[in-house]
């Protein structure tokens, strides 16, 4: 049975409900909240479902979530499939503790069977529940030991005659997870048919939860229901227990969403994973259920804030940009690791907005909380993103590279070692983060970021430390021997420093002690001579006649040794202005 999406149960089976006042679902320029939960826990699981283990452990984690998520008056709290116990669900409702009226809980419940299901709805009858109210009737009867896989939307909505409802909507898993280790989930789940489409009373953006595997059903959002969702805004969520989130059949309907629509799309996407590492056990023996968290951002808009300030701030928290350049999205990925992240974004669209408000800047996290002492805590240390455990591996030997490591100018770093290492590309802005190498990825999502480091895609790995220990040859290994180097270039050092043409800043890489002299300096490994010569040709060609593009060193390895392009330093031109372009006529005169 093909899935429905359904964006009128607020008034069938005689509800009188209207539709609700969602600040995350409004077109204006305002932004919003998010609360993000990406939990670690150990799990159990059979036939009867997925459950936490440690009561003790996850209890806390919940409750101080919620608290956190009512202090800060969060417009949308999310936790992942699979994690938020029933029970403590229960306690919120009878304690009274609820989402305002404009902010909305999205909960991925933990699995649980039909009479217990019943029992919860019964036990709070002061709540509208919306739910399949069929499905649950008929599994009591016919599959009370089998378990639902359920999101809960909490939210206030108004009645026809202006009364408040505290309400909760379940929506159940529409597809079961695939494959020979989970034929578990398929022989006992009991599906949902149905996807509940949340938006406001005022014309708004749509909200879509899917759960997990609910994408393998071939969902084409350009498509469904006759093009319902294909120029309305959208946010889409995407809640997972998933060991291999990136992985084609599990993003195809990213890759569809984002298919359509200019550079200014109004479709956004929030995937929520648990942490990395979660255990389960076998026979008592503990397994690692996931090496990949993968939860991430995406959306597509010309004013996104890409300034140094911002990506370097995002990412000392734990949010690292990327530019998904075919589909012209951006890419936000979340460090893997157990975490609350509180996030300030701006609408999917802002088309009821003052023309001169549009401004869709995009995510930025301005929290991040670890547990500690039983609380969320916030963390205002640099999150780990697996840079300093690479930098360890390859700085014994050749000597130190803490000037990467302890630099918290993340972009600058990224920018440094793509050029020491030859891998720019060699247009004008290449220093962009739109153009900038590691920061772009293709359909696969496979990150290419040199500072961030825990994807474990093995050819990436490989990449990124031949990279680095190109730059780390570089340093410790060619420009420290001032043979290697022009007259005056004292003690140069690898570093970004201002000069006076600002177009050539990120390609001087190479500075003298003094700062009087500048020049780029490259290694680019086992090349051959051919394609070291072009890159060097390429590079030198950016500065656009300056005489700086005389200075353009690239070394490469040799049967012999390591050998300089260009092999002689060309004596400068007392005429030559470093910073002049040549006059075009005189160029063509001289042709």
């Amino acid at each position: 049975m093909p899935a429905n999406f359904n964006e009128t149960f607020w008034s069938e089976h005689g509800r009188q409900l209207r539709r609700p006042s969602l600040a995350c679902l409004k077109l204006d320029s305002m932004t919003y909240k998010t609360l993000l939960f990406q939990i670690n826990e150990d799990i159990g699981f059979d036939n009867s479902g997925i459950w936490l283990l440690n009561v003790e452990t996850s209890t806390p984690k919940f409750n101080s979530f919620f608290d956190l998520a009512i202090k800060q008056s969060i417009e949308l709290a999310v936790t992942p499939e699979y994690s938020c116990p029933w029970e403590i669900v229960s306690t919120l409702l009878s304690d009274g503790k609820f989402p305002d009226i404009a902010n909305l809980w999205v909960l991925g419940m933990a699995s649980i069977n039909p009479p217990a299901l019943k029992q919860i709805i019964d036990q709070h009858q002061n709540i509208t529940w919306i739910y399949d109210e069929e499905l649950l009737a008929s599994s009591i009867l016919a599959n009370p030991t089998k378990f639902f896989d359920p999101v809960c939307y909490l939210v206030n909505t108004l009645d026809n005659a202006g009364v408040n409802h505290k309400t909760v909507v379940i929506q159940f898993k529409n597809y079961p997870f695939g494959g020979a280790d989970a034929q578990w989930e398929r022989n006992n789940i009991i599906l949902g048919h149905t996807f509940y489409v949340i938006r406001n009373q005022f014309e708004s953006a749509r909200m879509v939860t899917l759960i997990c595997s609910d994408t393998l059903d071939n969902l084409n959002f350009n498509e469904i229901q006759d093009g319902m969702f294909l120029t309305a805004p959208l946010l889409l969520l995407h809640i997972q227990l998933n060991q291999k989130p990136f992985a084609d059949n599990y993003k195809l309907y990213r890759n569809l969403i984002f298919s359509k629509g200019g550079k200014n799309g109004n479709k956004e996407v929030i995937c929520l994973n648990w942490a990395r590492n979660v255990t389960y056990f076998v026979e008592g023996t503990p397994k690692i259920f996931n090496e990949t968290s993968g939860s991430a951002i995406y959306l597509k808009s010309t004013n996104i804030s890409k300034t140094d300030t911002d990506i370097n701030l995002n990412h000392k928290k734990g949010m690292y940009y990327t530019y998904w350049s075919s589909r012209r999205t951006h890419a936000y990925v979340l460090n893997f690791d157990e975490y609350l992240y509180l996030i300030e974004n701006t609408k999917a669209s802002q088309d009821a907005a003052d023309p001169t408000q549009f401004n869709r800047t995009g995510p930025h996290l301005r929290y991040t909380y670890k547990w500690q002492e039983n609380d969320w805590v916030l963390d205002d240390s640099r999150i780990n993103d697996g840079f300093q455990s690479v930098i360890s591996q390859l700085e014994d030997t050749p000597g130190s590279l803490s000037c990467l490591s302890n630099n918290e100018n993340y972009l600058e770093v990224e920018r440094m070692v793509q050029l020491c290492s030859g891998e720019i590309a060699c247009i004008a802005d290449w220093f962009t983060v739109s153009n900038l190498f590691s920061f772009v990825i293709d359909d696969q999502e496979v990150n290419n970021r040199v500072i961030f480091t825990q994807q474990n895609v093995q050819s990436t790995m490989l990449a990124r430390k031949q990279k680095i220990n190109n730059y780390s040859i570089l340093k410790n290994g060619i420009i420290n021997n001032s043979k290697n180097l022009p007259v005056g270039m004292d003690k140069a050092e690898l570093k970004y420093i201002n000069i006076q043409n600002g177009t050539h800043k990120f390609l001087l890489n190479l500075h003298s002690g003094d700062s009087n002299m500048h020049a780029t300096a490259i290694y680019v490994g086992s090349m051959s001579a051919v394609d070291a010569v072009i890159i060097q040709k390429k590079i030198s060609d950016l500065f656009n006649d300056s005489q700086y593009g005389k200075t353009v060193m690239v070394w490469h390895e040799t049967a012999t040794g390591r050998q300089r392009i260009p092999n002689v330093f060309p004596e400068p031109i007392i005429s030559e202005n470093v910073e002049k372009q040549s006059n075009r006529i005189t160029q063509s005169r001289k042709l």
